[in-house]
Protein backbone atom coordinates (compact mmCIF):
# COMPACT_ATOMS: atom_id res chain seq x y z
CA UNK A 1 0.00 0.00 0.00
CA UNK A 2 1.39 3.20 -0.54
CA UNK A 3 0.38 6.01 1.07
CA UNK A 4 1.50 10.36 1.30
CA UNK A 5 1.02 12.37 4.17
CA UNK A 6 2.51 13.84 7.21
CA UNK A 7 4.11 11.59 10.08
CA UNK A 8 1.28 11.85 12.97
CA UNK A 9 3.00 14.00 16.18
CA UNK A 10 3.61 11.85 18.78
CA UNK A 11 2.90 12.63 22.54
CA UNK A 12 5.01 14.73 23.84
CA UNK A 13 7.07 15.77 21.43
CA UNK A 14 4.21 16.70 19.22
CA UNK A 15 6.46 16.64 15.94
CA UNK A 16 4.93 16.91 11.97
CA UNK A 17 6.90 16.60 9.26
CA UNK A 18 5.80 16.28 5.68
CA UNK A 19 7.98 13.33 3.88
CA UNK A 20 5.70 10.27 3.56
CA UNK A 21 4.50 8.01 5.36
CA UNK A 22 6.27 5.21 4.91
CA UNK A 23 9.18 7.49 5.57
CA UNK A 24 9.87 6.76 9.08
CA UNK A 25 10.98 9.87 11.10
CA UNK A 26 15.04 10.53 13.06
CA UNK A 27 15.05 10.13 16.49
CA UNK A 28 18.43 12.41 16.04
CA UNK A 29 15.74 15.50 14.65
CA UNK A 30 12.79 15.02 16.93
CA UNK A 31 12.68 17.94 19.05
CA UNK A 32 10.71 18.90 21.95
CA UNK A 33 7.10 20.72 21.58
CA UNK A 34 8.70 24.07 20.55
CA UNK A 35 10.95 22.51 17.29
CA UNK A 36 9.55 20.94 14.25
CA UNK A 37 11.47 18.30 12.52
CA UNK A 38 13.93 19.42 9.95
CA UNK A 39 15.68 17.61 7.19
CA UNK A 40 15.52 14.01 5.51
CA UNK A 41 16.29 12.31 8.47
CA UNK A 42 17.37 8.88 9.02
CA UNK A 43 13.86 7.27 8.50
CA UNK A 44 15.05 3.43 9.59
CA UNK A 45 16.56 4.73 12.69
CA UNK A 46 13.00 5.41 14.89
CA UNK A 47 11.72 1.81 13.89
CA UNK A 48 14.26 0.11 15.22
CA UNK A 49 15.60 1.72 17.76
CA UNK A 50 12.60 3.01 19.36
CA UNK A 51 11.60 0.13 20.34
CA UNK A 52 15.10 -0.33 22.42
CA UNK A 53 13.89 2.64 23.70
CA UNK A 54 10.70 1.64 25.04
CA UNK A 55 12.14 -0.69 26.66
CA UNK A 56 13.36 1.29 29.17
CA UNK A 57 10.04 3.02 30.40
CA UNK A 58 8.54 1.20 32.86
CA UNK A 59 5.09 1.00 34.63
CA UNK A 60 6.20 4.65 36.61
CA UNK A 61 7.14 6.02 33.42
CA UNK A 62 4.46 4.97 31.14
CA UNK A 63 1.65 7.90 31.77
CA UNK A 64 4.14 11.12 30.90
CA UNK A 65 7.79 9.83 29.72
CA UNK A 66 10.36 12.93 28.79
CA UNK A 67 10.78 13.62 25.21
CA UNK A 68 14.16 12.26 25.40
CA UNK A 69 13.66 9.37 27.36
CA UNK A 70 10.99 8.13 24.78
CA UNK A 71 12.01 9.74 20.87
CA UNK A 72 14.46 12.26 22.02
CA UNK A 73 17.13 13.43 19.92
CA UNK A 74 19.38 12.65 23.13
CA UNK A 75 18.80 8.99 23.65
CA UNK A 76 21.62 7.68 25.26
CA UNK A 77 23.14 4.15 26.50
CA UNK A 78 22.71 1.15 24.14
CA UNK A 79 20.18 3.36 21.63
CA UNK A 80 22.40 5.91 21.30
CA UNK A 81 25.06 3.33 20.12
CA UNK A 82 23.66 1.45 17.22
CA UNK A 83 24.63 0.95 14.06
CA UNK A 84 22.85 1.54 11.03
CA UNK A 85 24.92 0.67 8.00
CA UNK A 86 22.60 0.95 5.33
CA UNK A 87 22.30 3.95 2.94
CA UNK A 88 18.46 3.63 2.59
CA UNK A 89 17.27 4.95 6.00
CA UNK A 90 13.92 5.47 3.89
CA UNK A 91 11.61 3.17 2.68
CA UNK A 92 10.82 5.37 -0.34
CA UNK A 93 14.14 5.55 -1.00
CA UNK A 94 15.21 1.78 -1.42
CA UNK A 95 15.64 1.07 -4.82
CA UNK A 96 12.42 -0.40 -6.50
CA UNK A 97 8.95 -0.53 -5.36
CA UNK A 98 7.45 -0.94 -1.93
CA UNK A 99 6.35 -4.46 -2.69
CA UNK A 100 9.41 -5.82 -4.58
CA UNK A 101 10.15 -8.85 -3.10
CA UNK A 102 13.05 -11.11 -4.17
CA UNK A 103 15.68 -13.01 -2.23
CA UNK A 104 18.71 -12.27 -5.14
CA UNK A 105 18.65 -8.65 -3.40
CA UNK A 106 18.33 -9.73 -0.25
CA UNK A 107 21.62 -11.72 -0.71
CA UNK A 108 23.39 -8.74 -2.61
CA UNK A 109 23.07 -6.64 0.81
CA UNK A 110 23.07 -8.83 3.15
CA UNK A 111 25.34 -12.27 2.03
CA UNK A 112 24.63 -14.26 5.64
CA UNK A 113 20.77 -14.23 5.48
CA UNK A 114 19.19 -17.65 5.22
CA UNK A 115 16.72 -18.34 2.97
CA UNK A 116 14.56 -21.04 5.44
CA UNK A 117 11.86 -23.23 6.15
CA UNK A 118 9.76 -23.37 9.55
CA UNK A 119 7.28 -26.62 10.09
CA UNK A 120 3.52 -25.42 10.89
CA UNK A 121 2.43 -26.18 14.21
CA UNK A 122 -1.08 -25.89 13.03
CA UNK A 123 -0.71 -27.63 9.69
CA UNK A 124 1.73 -29.28 7.00
CA UNK A 125 3.12 -25.99 5.70
CA UNK A 126 6.45 -25.33 5.47
CA UNK A 127 6.72 -21.56 6.51
CA UNK A 128 9.57 -19.79 4.47
CA UNK A 129 11.21 -17.42 6.20
CA UNK A 130 15.06 -15.04 6.46
CA UNK A 131 16.35 -15.61 9.41
CA UNK A 132 20.33 -14.30 10.56
CA UNK A 133 21.79 -15.29 13.60
CA UNK A 134 25.04 -13.62 15.40
CA UNK A 135 28.40 -15.96 15.65
CA UNK A 136 29.24 -16.34 19.35
CA UNK A 137 27.79 -17.60 22.75
CA UNK A 138 26.71 -14.89 23.81
CA UNK A 139 23.10 -13.80 24.08
CA UNK A 140 21.99 -10.71 21.82
CA UNK A 141 18.84 -9.03 20.72
CA UNK A 142 16.32 -10.50 18.74
CA UNK A 143 14.45 -8.60 16.41
CA UNK A 144 11.09 -9.69 14.43
CA UNK A 145 9.61 -7.64 11.24
CA UNK A 146 6.58 -8.65 9.84
CA UNK A 147 6.11 -7.91 6.06
CA UNK A 148 3.33 -5.34 4.44
CA UNK A 149 -0.02 -6.42 3.53
CA UNK A 150 0.71 -6.69 -0.19
CA UNK A 151 3.75 -8.62 -0.32
CA UNK A 152 5.61 -11.95 0.95
CA UNK A 153 8.78 -12.00 3.23
CA UNK A 154 11.45 -11.44 0.93
CA UNK A 155 9.65 -7.75 0.86
CA UNK A 156 12.98 -5.64 0.00
CA UNK A 157 12.22 -2.97 1.76
CA UNK A 158 13.20 -4.45 4.88
CA UNK A 159 16.62 -5.57 4.02
CA UNK A 160 18.34 -2.05 5.99
CA UNK A 161 16.39 -3.64 8.82
CA UNK A 162 18.35 -6.95 8.59
CA UNK A 163 21.38 -4.66 7.75
CA UNK A 164 20.73 -2.81 11.14
CA UNK A 165 20.99 -6.47 12.77
CA UNK A 166 23.80 -7.91 11.30
CA UNK A 167 25.52 -4.58 12.25
CA UNK A 168 24.78 -4.71 15.83
CA UNK A 169 25.09 -8.59 16.29
CA UNK A 170 21.49 -9.20 16.68
CA UNK A 171 19.60 -11.83 15.86
CA UNK A 172 16.85 -11.39 12.77
CA UNK A 173 13.67 -13.02 11.77
CA UNK A 174 11.83 -12.29 8.57
CA UNK A 175 8.95 -14.58 8.68
CA UNK A 176 6.46 -15.19 5.97
CA UNK A 177 3.08 -15.63 7.66
CA UNK A 178 1.01 -17.20 4.87
CA UNK A 179 2.29 -14.29 2.54
CA UNK A 180 0.58 -11.19 0.85
CA UNK A 181 -2.93 -10.93 2.05
CA UNK A 182 -4.75 -11.34 -1.21
CA UNK A 183 -7.83 -13.09 -0.34
CA UNK A 184 -6.92 -16.57 0.39
CA UNK A 185 -8.68 -17.24 4.05
CA UNK A 186 -5.86 -18.83 5.39
CA UNK A 187 -4.15 -15.10 5.09
CA UNK A 188 -4.86 -11.78 6.33
CA UNK A 189 -4.66 -12.52 10.36
CA UNK A 190 -6.20 -15.61 10.32
CA UNK A 191 -5.11 -18.26 13.11
CA UNK A 192 -2.81 -20.03 10.70
CA UNK A 193 -1.32 -16.41 10.53
CA UNK A 194 -1.24 -15.88 14.04
CA UNK A 195 -0.07 -19.77 14.43
CA UNK A 196 2.78 -18.89 11.90
CA UNK A 197 4.47 -15.62 13.65
CA UNK A 198 4.89 -17.97 17.07
CA UNK A 199 6.37 -20.34 15.34
CA UNK A 200 9.00 -17.83 13.55
CA UNK A 201 9.61 -16.06 17.31
CA UNK A 202 10.17 -19.76 18.40
CA UNK A 203 12.60 -20.71 15.71
CA UNK A 204 15.06 -17.75 16.20
CA UNK A 205 14.80 -18.34 19.94
CA UNK A 206 15.67 -21.94 19.17
CA UNK A 207 18.24 -21.38 16.79
CA UNK A 208 19.89 -18.23 18.33
CA UNK A 209 21.55 -17.05 21.29
CA UNK A 210 18.44 -14.56 21.39
CA UNK A 211 18.44 -12.32 25.15
CA UNK A 212 14.72 -13.03 26.22
CA UNK A 213 14.75 -10.25 28.24
CA UNK A 214 15.56 -7.92 24.80
CA UNK A 215 12.99 -9.36 22.01
CA UNK A 216 11.82 -6.76 19.75
CA UNK A 217 8.90 -6.58 16.91
CA UNK A 218 8.39 -4.16 14.10
CA UNK A 219 5.36 -4.02 11.46
CA UNK A 220 3.92 -1.69 8.57
CA UNK A 221 0.60 -1.77 7.17
CA UNK A 222 -0.83 -5.33 6.81
CA UNK A 223 2.67 -5.93 9.13
CA UNK A 224 1.63 -3.54 11.90
CA UNK A 225 -1.40 -4.86 12.23
CA UNK A 226 -0.19 -8.28 13.23
CA UNK A 227 2.40 -7.30 15.33
CA UNK A 228 -0.35 -6.05 17.45
CA UNK A 229 -2.04 -9.26 17.36
CA UNK A 230 1.20 -10.79 18.19
CA UNK A 231 2.30 -8.66 20.79
CA UNK A 232 -1.38 -8.53 22.52
CA UNK A 233 -1.42 -12.67 22.59
CA UNK A 234 2.09 -12.34 23.97
CA UNK A 235 2.42 -9.59 25.91
CA UNK A 236 5.34 -11.18 28.30
CA UNK A 237 7.39 -11.35 25.35
CA UNK A 238 8.37 -8.26 23.86
CA UNK A 239 10.27 -6.03 25.21
CA UNK A 240 9.32 -3.22 22.65
CA UNK A 241 6.88 -2.63 19.67
CA UNK A 242 7.08 -0.65 16.83
CA UNK A 243 3.84 -0.29 14.54
CA UNK A 244 3.99 1.95 11.90
CA UNK A 245 -0.06 2.77 10.38
CA UNK A 246 -1.45 0.12 11.25
CA UNK A 247 -4.78 -1.53 10.65
CA UNK A 248 -6.70 -1.79 13.50
CA UNK A 249 -10.19 -2.38 12.29
CA UNK A 250 -10.92 -4.65 9.17
CA UNK A 251 -14.75 -4.40 9.61
CA UNK A 252 -14.16 0.14 9.20
CA UNK A 253 -11.37 -1.02 6.97
CA UNK A 254 -13.53 -2.59 4.68
CA UNK A 255 -16.23 -0.07 4.95
CA UNK A 256 -13.44 2.38 3.61
CA UNK A 257 -12.03 0.60 0.51
CA UNK A 258 -15.56 -0.95 -0.49
CA UNK A 259 -16.48 3.06 -0.84
CA UNK A 260 -13.88 3.85 -2.63
CA UNK A 261 -13.65 1.11 -5.47
CA UNK A 262 -10.09 -0.25 -3.79
CA UNK A 263 -9.01 -3.86 -3.90
CA UNK A 264 -8.52 -3.87 -0.48
CA UNK A 265 -12.17 -4.37 0.37
CA UNK A 266 -12.82 -7.93 -1.70
CA UNK A 267 -9.04 -8.77 -0.43
CA UNK A 268 -11.07 -8.33 3.35
CA UNK A 269 -14.28 -9.68 2.02
CA UNK A 270 -12.83 -13.13 0.13
CA UNK A 271 -10.59 -14.05 3.53
CA UNK A 272 -13.71 -13.36 5.69
CA UNK A 273 -15.85 -15.61 3.86
CA UNK A 274 -18.28 -12.76 2.58
CA UNK A 275 -19.09 -9.02 3.10
CA UNK A 276 -19.11 -7.97 6.82
CA UNK A 277 -21.99 -6.94 7.06
CA UNK A 278 -23.36 -6.29 10.50
CA UNK A 279 -25.17 -9.64 11.71
CA UNK A 280 -23.54 -11.56 9.58
CA UNK A 281 -20.49 -14.87 9.94
CA UNK A 282 -18.66 -12.65 7.76
CA UNK A 283 -18.51 -9.80 10.01
CA UNK A 284 -18.17 -12.15 12.98
CA UNK A 285 -15.07 -13.41 11.38
CA UNK A 286 -13.91 -9.42 10.40
CA UNK A 287 -13.85 -9.06 13.88
CA UNK A 288 -11.83 -11.78 15.41
CA UNK A 289 -9.09 -10.78 12.95
CA UNK A 290 -9.00 -7.39 13.88
CA UNK A 291 -6.54 -5.83 16.70
CA UNK A 292 -9.39 -3.73 18.34
CA UNK A 293 -10.96 -7.31 19.61
CA UNK A 294 -7.44 -8.28 21.44
CA UNK A 295 -5.34 -5.80 22.12
CA UNK A 296 -7.82 -4.11 24.55
CA UNK A 297 -7.23 -7.36 27.09
CA UNK A 298 -4.06 -6.50 27.39
CA UNK A 299 -4.30 -2.59 28.71
CA UNK A 300 -1.25 -1.30 30.29
CA UNK A 301 1.10 -4.41 29.48
CA UNK A 302 2.53 -3.88 25.95
CA UNK A 303 5.03 -0.90 25.45
CA UNK A 304 4.24 0.06 22.06
CA UNK A 305 5.17 2.66 19.50
CA UNK A 306 2.20 3.35 17.36
CA UNK A 307 3.32 6.58 14.35
CA UNK A 308 1.18 7.38 11.58
CA UNK A 309 0.60 9.17 8.66
CA UNK A 310 -1.74 12.45 9.35
CA UNK A 311 -2.95 12.74 5.59
CA UNK A 312 -2.89 8.89 4.68
CA UNK A 313 -5.88 8.19 2.66
CA UNK A 314 -5.26 4.34 2.17
CA UNK A 315 -5.70 3.82 5.94
CA UNK A 316 -6.90 6.90 7.49
CA UNK A 317 -5.65 7.62 11.17
CA UNK A 318 -9.81 8.22 12.13
CA UNK A 319 -12.30 6.69 13.73
CA UNK A 320 -13.11 6.14 10.25
CA UNK A 321 -10.72 2.85 9.85
CA UNK A 322 -10.72 2.00 14.22
CA UNK A 323 -8.70 4.28 15.25
CA UNK A 324 -9.03 6.20 18.68
CA UNK A 325 -6.65 9.29 19.79
CA UNK A 326 -8.19 8.47 23.14
CA UNK A 327 -8.14 5.15 23.24
CA UNK A 328 -4.44 4.70 22.09
CA UNK A 329 -3.57 7.33 24.72
CA UNK A 330 -5.72 5.31 27.35
CA UNK A 331 -4.02 1.80 26.63
CA UNK A 332 -0.33 2.12 25.70
CA UNK A 333 0.10 5.31 28.41
CA UNK A 334 2.76 6.56 26.59
CA UNK A 335 2.05 7.15 23.24
CA UNK A 336 -1.02 8.96 21.50
CA UNK A 337 -1.68 8.86 18.04
CA UNK A 338 -2.81 12.27 17.21
CA UNK A 339 -5.29 12.47 13.61
CA UNK A 340 -6.09 15.55 11.95
CA UNK A 341 -10.11 15.29 12.53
Amino acid sequence: MERSGRIAPLHPCCVNTDSNTHSLPNTNAIRPASARLQGTGRAWLLGASAAVLLAGVGPAQAREPAAEQLLGHEASGEAASLEHPSEYLRVSEFPGGLVDADLATWQEYLPDIQDIEIPSSADDYQQPALFYAPEGEEERPLLMVLHSWSTDYLQNIDIPLGQFAAANDWAFIHPDFRGENDGRPESTASDLVMSDMEDALAYAREHANVDESRIYLLGYSGGAMNALHLASRNPDVFAGVAAWVPVYDLVRWHEWNAERGEKYAEEIAEACGGVPEEGSEAHDECVQRSPKAHVPDVAGQLRVLIAHGIDDDTVPPTRRCGHSTTWWMRVNGFLMLRSSS
